[in-house]
């Protein structure tokens, strides 16, 4: 009865229209796959985590410490929702609490109420609150109203306080949105740096070198990940569409085979899905259409969370450009 009541509240705060499920952005598809991975795993401790704070707060309902902690856990786990309803009671309880106020803010956003996600986030950050989820939010509000100047700059403080490779993604791909690319290999470069050559950076900082003609340096920083890689076919994969976009075309063919044969190799011994994908790829790549897309079926069939097999069936469908398919994030 009690949480019906919370849910009411929260109704008649955020308003009908706002409870809706949360839309990805068109900001990147990148940033949800790399979000997508960790929660899919990630679940199953939130649920025991989640049932232990439950029991804390049937003794001590209006412990704001735990609303809080019980709130993060919720939005960590996706449960947008319920993550609202912690925050907004915690703050009822704890009006100046700023930890409450950033849960209820991240949540808000979530279910798409900017305006008070802003004015949440906003105190939070004016009284002196550190915590870099509360930059993301207020980056990622920027970008909606149209704001990429403050977005780029509020990313670029995110960065500074917590380096992530999420987070060095979404910079650069402002800068790549609005054709900045010596600006985006500037940020992928920086980094690459600071995170110690962070995979899906490295990878987006390839394709950008090689979209500014910079294909030496696309080529150098495919060769430095194949000297770390146990396993080379999706850096082959790179290189081939460097080599193809140079005009090297016997090259970018043998490194496509190459990654084939490597790739199926591994499936006697790996025969993950992610394999399997990557096996979809250097066959669209090397123009095997139809196998292609049967093995990108069975992997939605048999994964359907895969972010990445949904996006290459797509690819498969709209585009006309076969010799770039293997280009698509």
């Amino acid at each position: 009865m009690a949480n019906d009541l919370r849910c009411a509240r929260a109704e008649r705060r955020l308003g009908s229209s706002s409870l809706r499920a949360v839309r990805p952005t068109a900001l990147s598809a990148l940033v949800a796959v790399t979000a997508t991975a960790a929660s899919v795993f990630a679940h199953e401790g939130f649920h025991a985590e989640i049932a232990a704070l439950d029991a804390r707060l049937e003794v001590a309902p209006d412990d704001v410490v735990t609303l809080v902690e019980r709130a993060a856990l919720h939005r960590r786990a996706g449960h947008e929702m319920e993550a609202y309803v912690d925050a907004e009671n915690a703050v009822l309880v704890a009006p100046d609490d700023p930890r409450a106020l950033l849960e209820r803010g991240i949540a808000l956003h979530a279910l798409g109420a900017a305006a008070s996600a802003e004015e949440d986030i906003d105190v939070y950050l004016t009284t002196g609150g550190t915590d870099v989820e509360a930059l993301v939010v207020k980056a990622r509000l920027a970008r909606e109203r149209g704001d990429d100047v403050v977005a780029r700059s509020t990313l670029s403080d995110a960065i500074a306080r917590a380096a992530r490779p999420d987070l060095v993604i979404e910079r650069g791909l402002i800068d790549e949105s609005r054709g900045a690319l010596d600006d985006a290999a500037a940020g992928y470069e920086e980094g690459l740096e600071l995170l110690g050559g962070a995979h899906v950076v490295r990878k987006r900082l390839v394709r950008v070198a090689a979209a500014r003609g910079d294909f030496d340096r696309a080529e150098q920083l495919i060769v430095e990940a194949m000297t770390r890689a146990s396993f080379d076919a999706e850096w082959l994969l790179e290189r081939a569409d460097v080599r193809a976009a140079r005009g090297r075309m016997r090259e970018a063919l043998e490194d496509r085979e190459a990654a084939l044969a490597e790739i199926d190799a591994s499936l006697a011994t790996r025969p993950t899905d992610l394999r399997h994908l990557l096996r979809a790829r250097a066959l669209l790549a090397l123009g095997r259409i139809d196998e292609a897309r049967r093995t990108a079926e069975g992997v939605v069939a048999r994964s359907p969370g895969l972010v990445e097999a949904h996006t290459l069936l797509r690819t498969m469908k709209s585009s006309s450009d076969r010799d770039r398919w293997s280009l698509e994030p």
